[in-house]
């Protein structure tokens, strides 16, 4: 641990830095070892009614795409995006996809592809001849223009097929179409209202007529985003899910991506603020997990959610002469944590561990530490 710069963090507070996720490791997440650290403040980000969050890794930081009403408008979901270098400030929020030929269009899945283009599942309400929620697919170049237009609004056209499905003309599709880019073929893992208890595959060249592959998890649970990693040469993927609960679960998958196993809790919801959980998105790039975002609301009527983060980090302890410690309690994005120090100064030593929250990396010899200095993990 070294200090970085003087007086320079948040009032009554220690901030550390360098605290970030390895890479992914499939050992903690089969054992649920994960030492998450909740963002503040909370929520991570508010609009009137925002929820779904979709992240994509770019150049330069991040692209966070969502759902919802925003910006002013309302009554009827559309697609929205923000850029932001590190989660701590955003930029460039506005609206993308229109709900154009359908009551809504939310819920929305990302990637981008190898070709630095952006390709984008969401969910589509469509009302006649009945009322049901199907895929529809979109793309853009820069994030402005969307399957060659500037304003997009959606279009039946836009719709997706998913052949070999039996269940796919009466299907209700409502917030569970998740899209995964692998070795030139597009992924989807999709759930339906109609017939609960699974979350399905289906694959396609084209990303817009795809293929029933089979079954890729039984579980009551809504599939909301699917990651993919190599590990000594091994495939492994993870999926965030939700139920509409207070709780978000995942599973992981081994070799081939249609194998995932019975999920495991995610997270429990911090409060009153974020009761009731409605979509979940991982915050991840080709090698690491470094946390996740989740829309949710303090009430049932889940029209006023907002989007919460948490990350998953090192854990910096200090340990005061008196044998007492302090641990970081709240994060600033995924490599930036603070931890309070109420009287302003402490004498001691820190350790830091890894995120599993128990193995011990590092510690370190006495030194003083004052409310506002900022610590960097050695090695950052």
């Amino acid at each position: 641990m070294r200090k970085v710069a003087d007086a320079a963090g948040a009032a009554g507070s220690l901030e550390v830095r360098g605290v970030r996720a390895g890479a992914f490791n499939p050992g903690l997440w089969t054992s649920g070892e994960l030492h998450w650290v909740p963002h503040r403040p909370m929520p991570m980000l508010s609009g009137k009614n925002i929820y779904a969050p979709t992240v994509v890794r770019d150049a330069e930081g991040w692209r966070i795409f969502y759902g919802g009403w925003d910006l002013g408008r309302g009554g009827h979901d559309c697609i929205y995006t923000a850029w932001t270098p590190d989660f701590g400030s955003f930029e460039d929020r506005r609206v993308v996809i229109g709900n154009g030929q359908f009551r809504h269009v939310c819920n929305c899945s990302a990637v981008r592809l190898p070709n630095a283009t952006y390709y984008l599942m969401a969910t589509c309400c469509v009302m006649r001849p009945e009322r049901r929620n199907l895929p529809g697919c979109f793309r853009s170049p820069d994030t402005r223009t969307w399957n060659d237009s500037v304003s997009y609004a959606a279009k039946q056209m836009d719709l997706v097929t998913i052949e070999g499905y039996k269940g796919f003309l009466t299907a209700d599709i409502n917030g569970m179409n998740v899209v995964l880019f692998e070795e030139g073929v597009y992924r989807l893992y999709f759930c339906n209202f109609r017939e609960r208890g699974f979350v399905w595959r289906a694959s396609s060249e084209d990303g817009k007529q795809y293929a029933y592959d089979g079954i890729a998890l039984k579980s009551m649970s809504f599939a909301n985003d699917v990651k993919k990693f190599g590990v000594g040469g091994t495939p492994w993927y993870l999926m965030a899910l939700h139920r509409n609960t207070d709780r978000l679960w995942y599973s992981i998958a081994k070799g081939d991506g249609l194998s995932f196993v019975k999920e495991q809790l995610l997270m429990k919801n911090q409060g009153a603020s974020d009761r009731y959980i409605v979509a979940v998105g991982l915050v991840a790039d080709a090698t690491s997990v470094y946390g996740f975002l989740y829309g949710a609301s303090p009430t049932r009527s889940l029209n006023t959610n907002k989007i919460f983060a948490q990350w998953l980090q090192k854990r910096v302890e200090f340990v005061g002469k008196d044998g007492g410690v302090t641990t970081c309690t709240a994060a600033h994005g995924p490599d930036r944590a603070r931890m309070p120090l109420p009287n302003g100064t402490a004498t001691g030593h820190f350790r830091v561990r890894a995120e599993d929250g128990e193995t011990l990396l590092y510690t370190g010899p006495e030194v003083t530490i004052k409310a506002g200095d900022v610590w960097q993990v050695s090695g950052k």
